[in-house]
């Protein structure tokens, strides 16, 4: 049986979405200007806040599962049943 191909599996490929990404997130940072906010809070005023925002919300995501998977993982050979 043949392995499944993916267009992701070639590195080239990710170099390419990767500038397609940055790419799409300039132009969103260049359009924000443009576009009428309603902020509630002052910091909310700050040019590229909602970026650097969602930037860092997933980046502490990140951390906290690695914290919790060393938390909460234990070693295989306690969990078996023989």
């Amino acid at each position: 049986m043949a392995e499944k191909y993916y267009s992701l599996d070639k590195r080239e490929n990710l170099g390419k979405l990767f500038k397609v990404i940055s790419v799409v997130c300039l132009v969103l940072l260049l359009v924000e200007p443009l576009v009428h906010l309603h902020p509630t809070f002052v910091i909310e005023h700050t040019f590229g806040f909602y970026g650097v925002f969602g930037f860092l919300s997933c980046m502490v995501l990140v951390f906290a599962t690695k914290v919790l998977r060393e938390l909460l993982m234990r070693d295989e050979g306690l969990c078996s049943d023989e």
